[in-house]
C-alpha cells in the first residue's frame, strides 16, 4: 500500500522527498470463497466523545494489516488480512474472505457496484526500477490475471460498469476506456509533475477527482478533472498551491485540502479556503512553507498530514492519520480531537458507509474506532 506523504527532515522510503533545513527541498520520486465472519463490536468502547477508544482490526483472529482505498458510495469496502482479502458491507460490521492476497502493488477497489478491481504500482520515477504488471480481478478479488503487455501503472480507481479507470506512472495521470487494456496520458496534467493525492469527489452528478501534482521544486497545485467525457476528460486551473505533499477529498461542493499546515477547505469547489488546524498543532507547521523558512523545532519535531477522509453519512464528520495518531473532527475541520490510544504515522483512513467506524492503516496493523452516531 502506498501512502501519501508529507515530507520531513530526511528523506522517507516511498515519498522520495528530501527536506533540508530552512525549507529547501528535492523530490527524487514518488514512492508516491464466500464465507462470512461479523466483525463483532468488541471495539466499542471507552466512548468519550473523540477520545473512542482504538483497537486492533481482526477478521476471525486473523489481523487486517492494510485497507484498499474506497469511494464512498462504493457498494463494498476491501482489507487484506493474512488470510487473504476480505470484503466488508456498508457498516463495515461483516466482512468475508473473498480470495487468496492479492497480487502486489496498489489495489482498488471498484467506486461503482461492479466487481472489477485493478492492482498494480508505478516505480520510483527517480530511482528507475519497476516493471510490476498490472492485475485485473472480475469477480471481487476472488481471482486475479496479468493484464497483457501493461505495467508500471498505480491504479487509482475504477469504473468498472463503464470500463473506466484511472492510474499514474511517472509520465503522470493517464486513463483508460477499456478497463486497464489499453492507457493513454490525460492531456492537461502538467509534464515534470507526479500524481501525490488523489480522491473520487462524492455526492457529484458528474464524475470528478482531484489530484494533487508535485513538482521537483516540491510545490505542489490541486487540480479537478472532470470525466464525464472520458475521451476528452476537462481539467481546472489549480485551485490551491501548497508545499510538499498533502491529501485530499471532495463531497458535493466542498474541498478538503490536508497540507502541511492544517487543512484547507472550500464550500465553493475551491474558489476560496480556509485554514482550519485548531487541535492539530502538535503535527502539522505554523508557517506556510512556500512562503517562510520552516522553524527548526518543528523541523526536529516532525509534521504532516497523511491521509483525510469524509464520513459518507455526515460531511461535518471528518478523519485524519497524521504523524502522529488519528485525529477526528465532527465540525466541518473547525476543530480536532486526537483518539486515545493511537500513536505513530497513520498511512490511510477508510470509513465506511454508513459512518459508524473509522478504520486506519499503520505501518503494519489496521486499527478501528467509532467515535461517531450517525
Amino acid at each position: 500500500m502506498r501512502a501519501h506523504e508529507q515530507p520531513f527532515a530526511r528523506e522517507e522510503a516511498n515519498g522520495g522527498l528530501t527536506l533540508a533545513p530552512g525549507g529547501a527541498t528535492k523530490l527524487f520520486g514518488i514512492a508516491l470463497l464466500p464465507l462470512v465472519f461479523v466483525f463483532t463490536p468488541w471495539f466499542m468502547t471507552s466512548h468519550e466523545g473523540h477520545g473512542s477508544a482504538a483497537e486492533a482490526f481482526e477478521v476471525d483472529g486473523d489481523p487486517v494489516t492494510a485497507l484498499v482505498p474506497a469511494a464512498a458510495g462504493a457498494a463494498a469496502r476491501y482489507a487484506v488480512g493474512g488470510a487473504g482479502l476480505y470484503r466488508g458491507n456498508a457498516d463495515g460490521a461483516e466482512w468475508e474472505v473473498v480470495g487468496e492476497n492479492p497480487p502486489a502493488g496498489e489495489i482498488v477497489a471498484p467506486a461503482d457496484g461492479s466487481e472489477t478491481l485493478l492492482a498494480g504500482e508505478a516505480p520510483d520515477c527517480g530511482r528507475g526500477g519497476g516493471g510490476t504488471p498490472l492485475s485485473r480481478s472480475t469477480d471481487g478479488g476472488a481471482t486475479w490475471d496479468e493484464v497483457s503487455d501493461v505495467a508500471d501503472i498505480r491504479p487509482l480507481a475504477i469504473w468498472g460498469d463503464d470500463d473506466l479507470a484511472l492510474g499514474a506512472e511517472c509520465s503522470g495521470l493517464m486513463v483508460s476506456t477499456d478497463n486497464g487494456d489499453v492507457w493513454t496520458a490525460v492531456a492537461g496534467f502538467e509534464l515534470g509533475r507526479q500524481v501525490t493525492a488523489f480522491a473520487v469527489v462524492a455526492e457529484d452528478e458528474g464524475r470528478r477527482v482531484l489530484v494533487g501534482a508535485t513538482g521537483e521544486g516540491g510545490t505542489s497545485q490541486l487540480l479537478e478533472f472532470d470525466l464525464a467525457d472520458p475521451d476528452a476528460p476537462e481539467v481546472s486551473e489549480p485551485l490551491k498551491e501548497y508545499f510538499g505533499l498533502g491529501a485530499v477529498a471532495g463531497v458535493g461542493e466542498q474541498r478538503f485540502l490536508a497540507g502541511p499546515e492544517g487543512v484547507w477547505v472550500s464550500s465553493d469547489r475551491g474558489e476560496e479556503w480556509t485554514l482550519r488546524k485548531s487541535g492539530l498543532e502538535d503535527v502539522v507547521l505554523s508557517v506556510d512553507p512556500l512562503q517562510e523558512a520552516i522553524p527548526e523545532e518543528e523541523m526536529e519535531r516532525g509534521f504532516g498530514l497523511r491521509a483525510i477522509a469524509v464520513d459518507p453519512a455526515n460531511a461535518d464528520h471528518l478523519a485524519i492519520g497524521s504523524i502522529d495518531g488519528v485525529y477526528l473532527s465532527e465540525s466541518g475541520g473547525e476543530e480536532w480531537t486526537k483518539v486515545d490510544g493511537v500513536d505513530g504515522e497513520i498511512q490511510r483512513i477508510v470509513i465506511s458507509e454508513t459512518g459508524g467506524v473509522v478504520f486506519a492503516q499503520s505501518e503494519d496493523e489496521v486499527l478501528t474506532v467509532t467515535p461517531w452516531e450517525n
